[in-house]
């Protein structure tokens, strides 16, 4: 077998394993989200969750596994936020997304007795939100919203496909540890 072989053998099983990591988080997620909320946020119209995929969640599952549940949590690009259940035991799960117009401007969000939802960008709540929260940002195509969070928040962990990981402060080795963790 040659080395570009090897390579692409690599990279198939490292999408393998980070499928099945996503697939374990999906399954974690689902059991802490009531069923009746569950079917009743994905049976919107104009809802591009399903029940197999609820977003990017091992990342999500990471950062609630490790960072103390005395901080703030604040996700910017946060969609509906199924999310926010990882974090019901933080001090607070601050979801920001901005539904402009059409079909995401009705769609209801995720919530727990915790989290606060803002309707903003995420320009503007980065002007209002304090620094020592701790911050993520995943799969937000917005090159430079990743660069003013990460250089505001001291506490981030910002994921975006195909580019470098960007996880910073308390718990960044935990973190990437459970992220990378096929074993998990």
């Amino acid at each position: 077998m040659d080395i570009q072989n090897l390579k692409e053998r690599g990279a198939l099983m490292q999408r393998i394993l980070d499928e099945t990591s996503a697939m374990r988080s999906l399954h974690r997620l689902r059991n802490l989200i009531p069923k009746e909320e569950l079917y009743r946020k994905l049976s919107q119209e104009g809802c591009e969750l399903e029940n197999d995929f609820l977003g990017f969640l091992n990342t999500y599952e990471a950062v609630s596994r490790f960072v103390p549940t005395k901080m703030v949590i604040v996700d910017f690009g946060c969609y509906m936020a199924a999310q926010a259940y990882f974090f019901k035991n933080h001090a607070a799960y601050i979801g920001v997304d901005y539904f402009e117009r059409g079909k995401f401007s009705r769609l209801k969000r995720f919530e727990t007795s915790n989290s606060i939802m803002l309707i903003q960008s995420i320009q503007e709540a980065i002007r209002i939100l304090p620094s020592n929260y701790y911050a993520i940002c995943s799969a937000v195509n917005d090159a430079s919203a990743r660069k003013i969070i990460s250089r505001k928040y001291p506490n981030h962990c910002i994921r975006y496909p195909n580019l470098p990981d960007d996880i910073e402060g308390i718990c960044a080795e935990e973190i990437r540890g459970f992220i990378y963790d096929e074993r998990k």
